[in-house]
């Protein structure tokens, strides 16, 4: 497959043969310690207590004893660890907690984690590890520690013989489920069985960003099935420092996420490791979050090594040559536990510290001059380097692979079992047994092992390792199984790479990596991946392959390193993709999959008619150009076409349409599935449009995997034509064609229409919270960051609406604040912050401070203006509802009403939620402003033209959410004419129904608004008890700001009379 390089280190030059050179101890270049090195041998029993059976001074054994020995315990962090393990496995805690575990190198981090196996064991659960590799190579391999702590899971699951339990809990999960976790964990297929990923027949997936990664989803749902207050999961995660963003971003989301009961996590964190060049400088937002709870260890103080010394030689430290040793110690090791045990192993080691008769004694000048300028690295180093040719070359290569090696791969590079060896070493403390090989016993030695190999020689020596594991792959099995560690390899010597089939293989490799991480979710990494490829194919090749030569790879990697650099916010190395694969592609279908990147990263950063240009330029050049003018009459031109092609067409014959297989319809259904959500924004009628064509293109040439979207879009398109049942119909059409495809990452698009628009429309609208989180969620997993906070967006509007506290819709946005902040989705933060500002000023704000209607997150009226000038006419317009809201809300009805009138006048706004809450409050402003006597005939008929709106249409289609609106409107329309009975059965009409549905918000205003009838009536009393409801319903719900200014309101009235 590929070549050896005949300048190969000399490890690998030895072994072309299939075995070791039989070089002796002499032939090694060994570090040398001053004083005699041969290891001390007597015969006292204290001594051989240090000794392993083969008369060697074993780093574990000797640690252990020293341990045991010196009594150290972690007795208080124990008890400490234990509550919070008791705490979480008894389901006290309703999230996944992570608890870090932070001190120095080698003070017993793992060592105190470990203390909670015997109670998980106990429990019938699984104690878990997994490490993160301290090399830390570009690009990692995804989710490593995940990974290798999943793999011992399956090998205790075997051995404990619980297979079949395992497989009745993970029951619910699909047979693509499977698929996908064995795709990432091979040894799963022990459990699972043989299981592949089946693509779906008779259509085409879209490309682009929204159809990768469902690994992140399909893991949570697998710990959910494995983990129970019965079998507790407990993973530690070693090595914290050194995780990659990955890792970190799927760790992130398991603690944020409630349901996984049982599950446990700890993490050990150095607090003393620089992040230098070759550690992962990686985010560690996730260490923030609430559900982290962190233990501290901390090295021995002077008194405890002292302390230490006299328990561990049976000497007395107080006034003696000891007290000296004592303190030298101190200063040599601060106090660090492993630093101390090298430290004493090496004196005992070279006989500086001996044993004649059960006394013990030392030459402190020797010692001295033997520990001038050492450190604990060079310890380690000087251990590792004693040890034969052979078994230095195995730890240098075994370095290279990570912190943990398989048995097989190490026998692939060597070309022979190097069992022996590796149990020798195992033996010796240096490494021990994992679940499919072996793992350094401490990062120290990994570092150490690493730092043997001369520095100039590492990127040969990685490329070699590189070469010799691929060409010793037997199957496509193989070579997947082992794409990370290969790619890996060859990235640490990439500038050493000329050859031009070398450089072909490889890139091709690469684009295979990157898929491959992406549809495990691990974004950044495949980027890592594709960009590799890109460098070797372009940069690399001594012919300089790329678009001339390796045309259709060359676009491959392009347009998925564009797409992936968009998943992770890299938005100009994506653009600068795009404009490559523009200037380069041969066809218009070459140019589909660069415009849809395109158009995702103009809308995302608020330029949305761009994008739309984009759109509708690639539209042009397949052949399916949309009218530029007269849109209405096109829109009914397209719509009695689409209606006249459903007519007679019942949901299961719909269902069952031949697949769409004409790629450039599916190209063509690609751009309208992109640009819909832009179109409605800044062109609602375009927005119609694409949607009645898309449906078109659908019914004429067969389903896709966008029809999942295509029919809930036209339920919104019916909306705006004002028929509701059509709507829900093709909505729950929509969900029935997400089941029949399984395509999950195609939900957060169809949830934001369903159930963001069309639900609330028919059922109550609490009922899309859950739906709406869910997609939100899904969309992180699957990397459609866009409509992920679009369905978070609409939750926060529905919730708002839905009596949620205020207080827990700030605590919600705050913690999603920086994600969406970081991820740059500009055009969805214009959206949020207005509502975010306005309750704001509800919870916290004077009246005067609300009226002014700017606040700690924005500049309402401004950022209206500027939004009204760059054509984002449904952003203005929430901006001004926004305001109408506030101004009415405090008392500013003549504000409230030149708000009113330019949402009439200028108002543009998807037939969402925000319609009817938008038509309540101008029918409030209108009838506070005609109880003022302003245009008075005129704001009556206004607010009764939208009353006969809800009375005859909102809430017959759904009453939960609308009736006690109406009521309101009902009542606030008698108490202006006078009518007191009546106003006063509609008001007690409108609290039930307010009550019955849950809404805080509508409670407070019609409490408020019947409390201000009441006293306009005389009647005093039943006015000071519901103002004071309105007040206590104000201060539940979070809007302190509004209860304190209706308190003050209440108490200026009431002293007057």
């Amino acid at each position: 497959m590929v070549e050896t390089n005949a300048d190969a280190p000399v490890f690998l030059q030895r072994t072309r043969s299939g075995t070791f050179c039989n070089a002796g101890p002499s032939d090694v270049p060994q570090p040398q310690m001053k004083g005699n090195t041969r290891p001390y041998v007597d015969d006292t029993n204290v001594a051989n207590e240090f000794k392993d059976h083969d008369e060697n001074y074993a780093p574990t054994t000797w640690k252990a004893i020293l341990r045991e020995k010196g009594h150290l315990s972690f007795q208080r962090e124990e008890t400490q660890l234990l509550d919070f393990y008791d705490e979480r496995i008894s389901n006290k805690s309703e999230k996944s907690k992570l608890i870090i575990i932070r001190g120095p190198v080698g003070c017993g981090k793992s060592q105190l984690a470990e203390t909670l196996r015997k109670k998980v064991d106990h429990h019938s659960g699984y104690f878990l590890v997994g490490h993160f590799d301290p090399l830390q190579f570009d690009p990692p391999k995804p989710y490593a520690a995940f990974v290798m702590a999943v793999e011992a899971f399956t090998t205790a699951v075997i051995n404990r013989g619980e297979e079949d339990a395992i497989l009745g809990d993970c029951a619910r999960l699909s047979a693509e489920d499977t698929g996908i976790l064995i795709g990432m964990v091979p040894s799963l297929e022990n459990i699972f069985g043989r299981r592949k990923i089946h693509e779906t027949k008779g259509s085409s997936k879209p490309r682009g960003p929204d159809g990768l990664g469902r690994f992140v989803r399909v893991f949570h749902s697998f710990l959910r099935c494995i983990s129970s207050e019965t079998r507790p999961i407990v993973l530690l995660f070693k090595g914290m420092q050194f995780a990659d963003p990955c890792s970190c971003d799927l760790l992130g989301s398991i603690i944020r996420e409630s349901g996984i009961v049982g599950l446990l996590c700890i993490g050990t964190l150095d607090s003393n490791v620089r992040l230098d060049d070759r550690i992962s400088a990686a985010s560690t937002d996730f260490l923030k979050h609430d559900n982290v709870a962190t233990i501290e260890l901390h090295n021995l103080d002077e008194n405890q090594v002292s302390l230490f010394l006299t328990k561990m030689f049976d000497v007395s430290t107080k006034g003696t040559l000891w007290s000296e040793f004592a303190n030298m110690l101190y200063e040599q090791t601060q106090g660090n536990f492993l630093y101390i045990a090298i430290f004493l192993e090496m004196l005992l080691a070279s006989k500086m510290v001996t044993n004649r008769g059960g006394t013990w004694s030392f030459s402190m000048e020797e010692v001295q001059k033997q520990i001038r300028d050492a450190t604990l690295s060079s310890f380690f180093c000087t251990t590792i380097s004693l040890e034969s040719q052979q078994s230095l070359e195995l730890l240098k290569v075994c370095a290279c692979l990570g912190s943990e090696f398989d048995l097989k791969v190490i026998e692939n590079i060597f070309g022979y079992r190097p069992e022996m060896y590796l149990e020798e070493l195992s033996s010796k403390g240096y490494i021990k047994p994992a679940v499919n090989g072996y793992t350094f016993a401490h990062n120290c030695f990994q570092e150490a092992a690493y730092g043997l190999i001369p520095l100039e020689e590492r990127s040969l020596f990685h490329v070699e390792i590189g070469r010799r594991l691929w060409r010793s792959m037997d199957s496509d099995d193989d070579l997947d199984a082992n794409l990370y560690t290969i790619i890996s390899q060859f990235s640490k010597g990439k500038h050493l790479l000329k050859r031009d089939k070398e450089c072909f293989r490889l890139a091709s490799l690469c684009l295979q990596a990157g898929q491959k991480a992406a549809k495990a979710s691990a974004f950044r990494a495949a980027v890592s991946y594709l960009e590799l490829g890109i460098y070797v194919l372009m940069e690399k090749a001594d012919d300089k392959l790329g678009w001339k030569q390796a045309y259709h790879l060359t676009l491959s990697l392009y347009n998925a390193a564009a797409e992936m650099n968009l998943v992770t916010s890299q938005y100009e190395r994506s653009e600068q993709l795009v404009k490559e694969i523009l200037l380069h592609a041969k066809s218009p279908l070459d140019r589909v999959q660069a415009n849809g990147t395109l158009i995702s990263i103009l809308g995302t950063i608020s330029k949305q008619q761009e994008a739309i240009d984009v759109g509708l330029k690639g539209l042009e050049e397949l052949g399916e150009g949309l009218p530029k003018r007269r849109l209405k009459m096109h829109i009914l031109i397209e719509l009695s076409a689409v209606k006249r092609m459903l007519r007679g067409k019942s949901d299961e014959q719909l269902m069952r349409l031949e697949p769409l297989t004409d790629t450039t319809q599916l190209s063509c259904l690609q751009i309208m599935y992109l640009i819909y959500l832009h179109c409605i924004l800044v062109r609602p009628e375009l927005g119609a449009l694409v949607g009645l064509r898309s449906l078109k293109i659908t019914l004429q040439y067969g389903l896709s995997p966008f029809s999942i979207s295509t029919f809930a879009i036209y339920g919104m398109v019916c909306l705006e034509m004002k028929d509701v049942d059509a709507a829900h119909r093709f909505g729950q059409l929509s969900l029935k064609v997400l089941d029949k495809y399984g395509l999950v990452e195609y939900l957060p698009r169809l949830y934001a229409a369903h159930y963001g628009v069309i639900d609330s429309w028919k059922r109550p609208i609490k009922d899309s919270l859950q739906p709406l989180l869910h997609a939100h969620q899904i969309g992180l997993h699957t990397g459609d960051r866009e409509f992920s906070f679009l369905c978070l967006n609409c939750y926060f509007f529905h919730a708002f609406h839905s009596g949620i506290l205020l207080d827990d819709l700030m605590s919600k946005w705050r913690s999603v604040e920086g994600e969406m902040t970081s991820s740059r989705q500009e055009s969805l933060l214009k959206m949020a912050l207005p509502f975010v500002q306005k309750l704001l000023h509800l919870m916290n704000s004077s009246r005067e401070e609300a009226l002014t209607f700017k606040g700690e997150i924005m500049d309402m009226l401004l950022e209206h203006e500027l939004a009204f000038k760059a054509n984002l006419s449904s952003v203005a317009t929430d901006i001004i509802i926004c305001c109408m809201m506030l101004a009415y809300v405090f008392d500013d009805f003549t504000q409230a009403g030149t708000f009113a009138i330019w949402t009439e006048k200028h108002g543009a706004i998807v037939p969402t939620f925000q319609e009817i809450i938008r038509q309540f409050f101008q029918g409030l402003v209108a009838f506070a402003l005609a109880r003022q006597n302003t245009n008075r005939r005129k704001n009556i008929r206004i607010g009764s033209r939208i009353l006969y709106r809800f009375s005859t249409f909102y809430s017959l289609k759904c009453p939960e959410n609308c009736c006690d609106k109406q009521h309101l409107l009902e009542a606030e329309l008698a108490s202006v004419k006078g009518q007191r009975d009546l106003a006063y059965a509609h008001y007690t009409q409108a609290i039930a129904m307010a009550e019955k549905s849950g809404f805080l918000f509508e409670q407070a205003l019609i409490h408020e608004r019947f409390g201000f009838h009441l006293h306009g009536v005389g009647d005093s009393d039943k006015s000071r008890s519901h103002l004071g409801q309105s007040v206590d319903i104000y201060n539940h719900w979070g809007a302190k700001g509004k209860a304190r200014y209706l308190q003050s309101v209440i108490s200026c009235i009431f002293s007057q009379t």
